[in-house]
Formats: C-alpha cells, structure tokens, sequence
C-alpha cells in the first residue's frame, strides 16, 4: 500500500510541476553561497516566550534552543535571553523587549570551542538583519567582512554595525507610540539613520537618539559622550555572553551538526541535487510521501542544496502534504529570502485554498518583501486577490499602501478601488476594528512601561539601512 501510494503521489506531482514550472525562474538575485546560520540559545533567565512564522501560537524559549529566521523573541519584567550567532557574534535580549530576527544567513563553515575562541573576524561572509519593536538589546559583533551587513531597526531609526559592542533601546510610551531609539556604543562604530535619512557615525564612548517629533525632524542626534558607567555595563555583558558559550554551544553552532532529517535522506537529496533539477524534485516527492512529518525539513534542506529549485522543492512537498502548505513555503523561504514571492506563488498555485495563508506566513518571514510576495500570490492564483489583500494588510497595516499598490498593479482587470478596500478592511482589522472576516489575529497595543508585555504580531517598519557600512 505504501509503494502504491508512493507511485500515486509521484505522478501527480509530476503533472502538478509540469504545469506551473514554468512560473518559477531560477534566482538571479540570491546571495552566491549563503545558507541560513545557526542561532543558539546560549541562556534563559526568567520567563521568555518566542514564536515564528510557522509556529505564530508563542511557547517558552529554552537553552540550547535553534532559532530560525522569522523568530520573535519576548520577554518580560526580570528576564532575559542570551543568543550566540554562527557568525561570532553574541547578543543579550534585556527584558521587557519584543525582538525579531528577519533574516540571518551566511557562507558555510565549521564551528568547534578553538576556532569560535580564536576568532579575530568572522570566518566567510554573512547577512543579518534584526527588528527591535522595544525593549533593549546589547551586541557583541566581531568585526564583519566586506560583503558582509549586521541592520537592527527600530521604529525610529537603523543602526548599521560593522563590528562593535553596542547597545540599542526603543521606547514606546503608554499608549504603543514609539516615543525614541537610543544607541550607545562602546567599541567599534555604528551607523545610525533616522527614518527621514538623516544618518550618523556613532564611535566607541559615545551616544546618540532619536526621538519622535523632535526638532531635527526626527534626526538622529550629534553624538555625545556616553556615561562612562553605561560603557562598561555593555562590555562586561559581552564578555559574559562570550565566555558562557562552552564547547558542546560552538559546536551546536555549526550549522551541519543541526540537521533535522535523517543522514540517509541527507544523502538522497545531495545524490539527486547533483543528478539535476527534475531529480530532486522527485526525490523531494519521495521523501515526503514516506515521511509526511518531515516535509518542512526536507524541503529546506533541499532547497540550500539547490536553491534555484527552491519554488518547485516547496510546491512538491506541498502537494504532498498540503495540510502544512503555509509552513512549507514559510520554511524554505527562511532559506532563500531572495526568492519569497516566487515561492510563495509557486506553493499557493498547487494549494489554492490556502493563498492567504500563505503569503500570510511568507510575509512574516521575508517582511521587507510583504508587497512583492502579496502581489506574486495573486498573480498565481487570481481568484484570491481580495482575500490575500485584506490578510496580508491585516498583518503588515504599515506597509498597506506598498500592498495595495502592488497588488492592485498585478491584478489586471479588477478595480483598483476594490483592492484598496480590502486592503483598508485588513488594516482595520489589525486596529481591533471591523468584521475579521481574514481569519487573522488583531494585534494588541505594545506598550513596554508597565505591566509585563504581550506577544503581537509582527508588524516591523522598514526604515532606511545606513550607507557606507
């Protein structure tokens, strides 16, 4: 029975993929060599929740924890999480914070206690980029390499390391306004940007902020000289996030150790990613069909073995098992960021039901792409167009008028209005206000003055990356 189903499965996939292949170009703007980094949760203390994009229903952190990117880390009065990069890099989450990694990817490497004590500079090349809501975090980055970029946005302003000890705080007042972004540095120098642009050099010992409404025009401020005190707080948490990662943690940190699926799987699909793309699609389909509560993690790993493949690897596991449609293409998105849209798309062809869902879930992965993947979705499957607005709006209210625009430009035919529409009912929605006939969950106001936070959406605002990093 299990080899008839098998066979079954197989042809239609095949027939699937035939049909809408051809939608699915290879990438031609993904980073040569990148593949998703590993973070570790070196440390807890207190009560730390997380969730991600294929998990939005928040559980407790634990040390030794692997986060993915697309993880929001939030915790509460009197405690903290500790994370280690794979890149080198160490970062403490203070409490009473909502921090957000969007994306964190770098070129492959091996990980042991010597090499991670040794290192001077990170070992290959390496893209991150974090999201602070509120709260405070403080970095320890070890010098990056030029192709390499480390963003941490706020609601106000971006801070752009190079390499340096930091330590960057968004306040909010009582009613969720962001009220300022502050970045203190204590080694190194950071760039710092406004939301208007407006950009400056922050060096080690000194302080800058932005506050919303000031008389700068929402400009980051002159540097000044940092309390003395608050410089070596930063130092000595770094060194102590440092010195807690042991032997088996930079261990953990190479990414290789950390594979979920079995060493005879992670043959097959190294074996037919070099047989060509056809090859392991099928073996993807196999796979899945034998192991249905692995598809998540087949799909990625075959998706960094090709990542040109990527929207066909995730539709196939999809057909397959279509009840995880929405994690799958959330997954492998993780792995390839550049290529969200066309995956999205792909996975919302074969599992159409699910459309805003998916591009729901992807969004929330690859936020800095929220209107392409929305518009990449409709352009798939055009009968959901209204619906994708509305979701998509609902969770990313921010970025409504890029939706909306995108949307409506992609959606030949249909009123434009209509799409603003639903666009304007999402974003009412994710207010607390109007019939949540999207089926997603209204945020609550964020406030980090007061009683213990909650755990909303995610709803990060871009604002502009600092030059000359």
């Amino acid at each position: 029975m299990k080899i008839h189903n098998s066979i079954s499965y197989y042809w239609l996939v095949c027939s699937a993929i035939c049909f809408f292949s051809f939608l699915t170009a290879p990438l031609s703007n993904a980073d040569e060599g990148l593949k998703r980094g590993v973070i570790l949760v070196t440390e807890v203390q207190g009560g730390v929740l997380f969730s991600t994009p294929e998990q939005a229903e928040p559980k407790p952190l634990k040390k030794g924890d692997r986060l993915k990117q697309g993880a929001t880390i939030l915790t509460s009065k009197n405690s903290v999480a500790d994370l280690a990069f794979s890149n080198g890099s160490v970062m403490q989450v203070a409490e009473n914070s909502k921090f957000v990694i969007q994306e964190f990817s770098q070129s492959p490497w091996e990980m042991d206690k010597q090499t991670y004590d040794n290192l001077k500079s990170e070992p290959g090349t390496s893209q991150t980029i974090g999201y602070l809501d509120f709260g405070d975090i403080i970095a320890d980055v070890k010098k990056l390499n030029k192709n390499s970029s480390l963003n941490v946005s706020t609601p106000l302003g971006t801070a752009g390391v190079r390499g340096t000890a930091f330590r960057l705080t968004a306040r909010r007042g009582p009613d969720g306004r962001a009220l300022q972004a502050q970045l203190s540095v204590a080694r190194g120098q950071v760039e710092f940007a406004s939301a208007g642009g407006t950009q400056v050099t922050v060096n080690g010992g000194f302080t800058s902020s932005i506050g919303a409404g000031s008389p700068q025009g929402d400009a980051a401020s002159a540097p000044s000289n940092s309390a003395a005190g608050l410089d070596a707080q930063i130092v000595q948490i770094a060194d102590v996030l440092r010195g807690i990662v042991d032997g088996p943690a930079a261990e953990a940190l190479n990414a290789d150790s950390a594979r979920p699926i079995s060493a005879e799987q992670q043959q097959a699909i190294e074996q037919a990613s070099q047989q060509g793309d056809d090859a392991l699609v099928e073996t993807v389909t196999r796979l899945v069909t034998e192991s249905p509560s692995q598809a998540v993690e087949i799909a990625e790993f075959a998706a960094e073995q090709s990542p040109a493949v990527a929207p066909r690897i995730a539709a196939a596991a999809a057909i397959v098992t279509p009840v995880t449609a929405v994690q799958i293409a959330a997954g492998v998105s993780s792995i390839i960021p550049s290529s969200a849209p066309e995956i999205a798309a792909a996975v919302a062809l074969v599992v159409s039901n699910a459309a805003p869902q998916i591009a729901v879930g992807v969004s929330n992965v690859v936020p800095t792409l929220t209107a392409e993947i929305a518009a990449s979705v409709v352009s798939s499957v055009p009968q959901s167009t209204l619906a994708v607005a509305q979701a998509v709006a609902s969770a990313h209210p921010q970025q409504a008028d890029r939706i909306s625009d995108a949307i409506s430009q992609t959606a030949g035919g249909l009123d434009s209005q209509a799409v603003k529409n639903a666009v304007q009912k999402g974003v009412q929605e994710s207010m607390g206000v109007g019939d949540g006939t999207s089926g997603q969950t209204s945020p609550q106001p964020v406030i980090n003055d007061g009683p213990d936070p909650i755990f909303p959406q995610v709803t990060p605002t871009p604002t502009p990356v600092p030059s000359g990093i």
